[in-house]
């Protein structure tokens, strides 16, 4: 599944190398980092969080996902963590 993951590079909060592993365990991802923004970059650099999501869209081939797909990775999803009673 295509994501972009979009860091704060002054990010105190969770340090950016969790970003960097999640972006290396999830195959078709991109990774950008965004220096002047902290934990919320959003609000600290929406600019640049708009420039990178939409550069993303634009270079990025969406996912197609038809509905057995669907049901196939839901199904997948729901036998690795068991709904709490």
């Amino acid at each position: 599944m295509p994501t972009l993951i979009a860091w704060g590079g002054r990010d105190r909060t969770i340090p950016i190398d969790h970003g960097r592993a999640a972006h290396a365990a999830l195959p078709h991802s991109r990774f950008v980092t965004l220096p002047g923004a902290a934990h919320f970059p959003h609000l600290e650099a929406p600019d640049a969080l708009a420039d990178a999501l939409l550069g993303w869209i634009a270079q990025t081939e969406p996912a197609e996902l038809d509905e057995a797909a669907w049901r196939s990775l839901l199904a997948r999803r729901a036998s690795v963590r068991p709904r709490a009673a």
